[in-house]
């Protein structure tokens, strides 16, 4: 037998072996199946400084977070466009991206995925590169804190079986995860008062807050309470994001709050579609956008001299 025939044959064994291993075990040998301890995403640290954007994509919802000029920023898909990420949550997640190891083999059956959080349950995430090449897909699962320890469960195309992982962060795809909140913060000292909806006076003086015009039979609330409200303009924390600029909506109310070097930042509440969104003025940085608060904090904004004192019976 010729030594090209023998090659032939030897080539043609180690075929039909991959293939009755893959038929037996369900493991398609082309994939890579990975060992314990290895880097999950191996290479991506080699092209970090490669990375141009990553979007996250679950249950109909998807995040693009892009680096700019400036720095990165967050968009959603029909709702906004560039919010600056805040500071140091991108080079984090990559970081954690980048170190995390396989520590588990798990199921090869995608059927069984969404037990574990996988499949149509995941969180799927893609990495793109400069000249919009993808460096890296994969799907994130259940994620759990054991002792202090970072585990979930993942599982990326070119592997053979889903992977519980060590290291791996968390990827949310709420816009609350991703931008700097509070995105307005000022500090009680720079505050000189607040006029709630109904005109009632909120003054702040040496560290006192009180009511302008409090009468004799009114008695404010504890003290705790006014700063929250104050909190919800001076402090605003933030759920969702829109585009302002092309956004047809309803004027609402107006709350204003008056600075200690004359600066005045207006928020007012506007309706798209029985939604209730903040839209800010005063501050030049937030003007392009609308902004969702939590329930608590929009009623505290929302607040109005009767829950701000309590009055006296009259005697009897």
């Amino acid at each position: 037998m010729s030594m090209r025939m023998t090659d032939f044959l030897g080539y043609l064994t180690l075929f039909v072996l991959l293939w009755a291993i893959w038929i037996l075990f369900g493991e398609d040998p082309n994939k890579h199946q990975g060992g314990r301890g290895e880097i999950f995403l191996e290479g991506l640290s080699e092209k970090a400084n490669d990375i141009s954007s990553f979007s996250l994509t679950k249950d109909g919802e998807s995040l693009h977070i892009t680096k700019q000029i400036t720095g990165w920023s967050v968009s959603k898909p029909g709702a906004f466009t560039n919010f600056p990420v805040k500071e140091g949550a991108v080079s984090s997640f990559v970081s954690s991206l980048m170190v995390s190891e396989r520590a588990e083999p798990k199921t090869t059956d995608e059927n069984r995925f969404p037990k574990l959080d996988l499949g149509h349950k995941a969180t799927e995430i893609k990495i793109l590169g400069t000249a919009g090449q993808e460096i890296k897909t994969f799907q994130l699962g259940r994620h759990r804190e054991i002792q202090g320890k970072s585990i979930s469960y993942v599982y990326q195309p070119s592997d053979t079986r889903a992977w519980m992982v060590r290291g791996m962060p968390t990827a949310s795809v709420k816009v609350s995860a991703w931008v700097s909140n509070p995105v307005i913060s000022i500090q009680r000292n720079q505050i000189q008062s607040m006029t709630l909806k109904d005109g009632t006076e909120i003054t702040h003086h040496e560290g006192t807050l009180s009511l302008r015009s409090l009468t004799e039979k009114e008695t404010l609330v504890e003290a705790f309470e006014i700063g929250l409200i104050l909190n919800s303009l001076a402090q605003m924390t933030v759920t969702d994001i829109l585009d302002a600029s092309d956004k047809e909506y309803q004027r609402l109310e107006t709350v204003h709050l008056t600075l200690t070097d004359g600066q005045v930042i207006t928020a007012e509440t506007v309706a798209i579609k029985n939604e209730i969104w903040i839209k800010i003025s005063g501050e030049a940085d937030l003007a392009p956008w609308l902004f969702k608060l939590s329930n608590d904090n929009l009623a505290r904004l929302m607040s109005q001299r009767s829950d701000l004192v309590i009055i006296a019976a009259p005697a009897s």
